[in-house]
């Protein structure tokens, strides 16, 4: 076992046999789960670098509340301040170090200030030192307030970081139905109706394997296969931090209770997602089941090598009646000790000496996915921190190497007087989300764009020669339009598909590439359009835009380089821009190429027709995300005319959350925040911008940050 702290005690070799392809993949050895070493190992490098889920913001609701959660041995104290923001503090008192609060779980309390059971000295729920008895005249009370740990909110998740030097930010790329679920999430609609804190005595990883599969079900937990059967269960995988499964409810069952019906409990997902439960981890601390009128959280805390903390939550909406919600809590009682005791049972295995990893079974794709995450892990000495980036690497991700020199124009930085900072394409802060306090970045002055006329020949004419497609039909159905376009008539395919008839539906799943696809007799059940398992086509497209007034913004729409989902936009991994691409657009793939990103997730062209607009939407909500997506803009059109001496530029705006304050870019390359409601307004000509998702390389994010930040 190596002494060295950065290295794990695991064998590569071990570790290495674990991220092989699951056919052939061997699990975790047994010291993994048992050897001290490797448990300190884990907790530096995976939770302490990691962000970590310790609630939800329904558990803190009003200021002066405080709860204590176990993330140290100390404890946490996560409070609400008099101006109602949440904060995160150690629980240590500065003067000799009592703890403030009891560790005793997760009950909320009520105080105006916290003071040490010890010597009095007491602090408000904002962290400042308010009383220090007997303490030196000199002592400056203003500098020993209690110490902060970073805390941040997504989708009413609450998280904490316990690396103060550290800069990784939020993890990005949900499961896609927590985003469906956002307004209900977010909205403080939810209760908590109980917090259950009990131990196993098991390693916190057998705890995550175990829910990373309904493989056991039919053995260890009968009620659940009855109502989700495991042969129906499916995987959501990625190379992290988030892993997700969907499983069905059978036709009889409303929900997951003793009695499988709701009792009055209000659906807290769309109705596309209410024969489903979604389960989903994000790497390495939460474990999360969204049923459809009840969310179950499980905040995971490991305590020693056989020993991990679980604290499962059970929130439903705040109308639910509070008799509704018994046949769910006495279910999952019985689950959760069903669990807690196989999982000791599998810790007493694997410490025998005739322990040796077999094989995963052909299910167990969630369990080998969560083992692929602990490995790269050991593998790369946990997540990796960099100062320069707002969006990380995952340890998983092949980085891509840039095929030519990165397109940053020279600058002269041999000069001996500082650098003057360029200003913002606006000087004031406004109610925008920005960057840095912009509305956005101008990149005009790093990139070089000369080549830009060029590339908007070899556009336009390369787009008349290939196939495209519309996008944008369902915007407001997803939730992220702004609030102004509710009433202005425009149509989503997803509002108009949710009321068609089965005659209709036939009609349109005749219009698909492969209708012998579909079962007929569940055609209800089914999702179409975008990050769904049937996309519509473009004959669908037309057809719902001809029959129903279904509207499209971007009847232009034509991936350069590709994604599957949302959720891998950012990620570059076995991914490539098409032959196709190559062949009709040499010269702006070969720009894209050039552009200074290490990664790469998805590159579209996008395309108004005339007189078309986009309406005001925003692609992640304010909260949810510590950092701004990493994306560049490129109007190659930007600055030129039409045969009327029109200026063809695009009219991007982006609008503050009220719709008051409008900021239309002025930049043909540029960076802005998606948090932000953004669109663009109708003009009598095609119009286009080229979006590049991916990650920045760290030279780009320092000349940023040197330029922009604090300016």
């Amino acid at each position: 076992m190596s002494t060295d702290p950065t290295r794990s005690p695991l064998s590569p070799a071990a570790l290495l046999a674990t991220l092989e392809p699951l056919e052939g993949a061997k699990p975790l050895p047994g010291a993994a789960f048992t050897d001290p070493e490797v448990f300190r190992f884990e907790k530096r490098a995976l939770f302490d670098r990691s962000w970590i889920c310790v609630g939800r913001v329904e558990d803190v609701p009003s200021p002066g509340d405080v709860v204590v959660v176990p993330a140290t041995p100390e404890g946490v104290l996560v409070a609400r301040g008099d101006d109602g923001q949440l904060r995160a503090f150690y629980n240590v008192c500065r003067h000799r170090a009592a703890t403030l609060l009891p560790r005793g779980g997760p009950a909320c309390t009520r105080a105006k200030e916290l003071e040490c059971p010890y010597h009095g000295w007491a602090y408000d729920t904002a962290g400042r030192l308010l009383r220090a008895p007997d303490a030196p005249a000199s002592f400056d009370t203003k500098q020993n307030g209690l110490v902060p740990i970073r805390l941040a909110t997504r989708f009413g998740f609450v998280f904490i970081h316990l690396d103060g030097d550290g800069d990784g930010p939020l993890p990005d790329a949900p499961p896609a139905f927590l985003t469906r679920a956002a307004a209900a999430l977010e909205g403080g609609a939810l209760r908590r109706v109980r917090a259950h804190a009990y131990d196993v005595a098991a390693n916190w990883k057998l705890v995550f394997e175990n829910f990373q599969e309904s493989h056991h079900f039919p053995r260890v937990h009968p009620a659940l296969e009855r109502l989700t059967p495991s042969a129906d269960a499916g995987s959501i995988l990625s190379d992290g931090p988030w892993l997700a499964g969907v499983m069905e409810l059978v036709p009889d069952a409303e929900t997951v209770s003793t009695s499988g019906n709701r009792n009055g409990r209000p659906y807290l997902v769309a109705e596309a997602d209410r024969r489903k439960v979604h389960d989903a981890i994000l790497f390495p601390s939460l474990m999360l089941s969204l049923q459809p009128d009840y969310l179950l959280t499980f905040h995971v805390y490991p305590v020693a090598p056989d020993r991990t903390h679980v604290i499962a939550c059970t929130y439903m909406h705040e109308g639910a009646p509070e008799a509704a919600a018994a046949d769910v809590l006495g279910f999952w009682s019985r689950i959760y000790e069903e669990d807690r005791a196989i999982c000791e049972r599998q810790q007493s295995g694997v410490v025998s000496r005739a322990f040796e990893p077999a094989c995963y079974a052909t299910v167990e794709d969630g369990v080998h996915a969560f083992d692929k995450l602990v490995a790269r892990g050991h593998l790369d000495g946990g997540p990796p921190v960099e100062a320069e980036r707002d969006e990380p690497t995952d340890p998983g991700l092949v980085v891509q190497e840039l095929r030519s020199e990165p397109r940053l124009r020279a600058r002269d930085d041999a000069r001996s007087e500082p650098r003057q900072r360029v200003a913002g394409p606006r000087g004031k802060r406004s109610r925008l989300c920005g960057i840095w306090g912009r509305p956005y970045l101008d990149l005009s002055e790093i990139v070089d764009t000369s080549v830009f006329p060029e590339l908007h020949k070899e556009i336009t004419l390369g787009l008349a020669r290939v196939d495209t497609s519309y996008t944008g039909g369902s915007l407001k159905w997803m939730g992220v339009t702004a609030p102004w376009t509710a009433a202005d008539g425009y149509t989503d395919y997803m509002h108009v598909i949710g009321q068609m008839t089965r005659e209709q539906l036939l009609e349109l799943v005749s219009l698909s590439d492969d209708p012998s696809a579909f079962d007929v007799d569940e055609l209800e059940s089914y999702e179409f359009g975008d990050e769904t398992e049937h996309p519509l086509n473009l004959t669908q497209m037309r057809f719902l835009s001809y029959r129903y007034g279904v509207y499209f913004p971007w009847k232009v729409a034509y991936h350069l380089l590709e994604n599957v989902t949302w959720d891998d936009k950012h990620s570059g991994e076995g991914k490539a821009f098409s032959d196709e691409a190559r062949a009709v657009f040499p010269k702006t793939v070969a720009f894209i190429e050039s552009l200074p990103m290490s990664e790469m997730g998805r590159v579209v062209i996008f395309g108004l027709e005339p007189n078309d607009h986009a309406p005001a939407h925003r692609d992640s909500t304010p909260g949810q995300s510590l950092s701004v997506a990493q994306s560049l803009n490129l109007e190659p059109g930007r600055g030129l005319v039409d045969a009327n001496g029109r200026p063809l530029d695009k009219r991007f705006f982006l609008a503050s959350p009220d719709g008051q304050e409008e900021v239309v870019v002025d930049s043909p390359i540029y960076w802005f925040n998606d948090m932000d409601y953004h669109g663009v307004h109708a003009d009598p000509f095609f119009r286009y911008s080229i979006r590049v998702d991916g990650v920045f390389t760290p030279e780009l994010m320092a000349e940023l940050r040197d330029r922009f930040e604090g300016a």
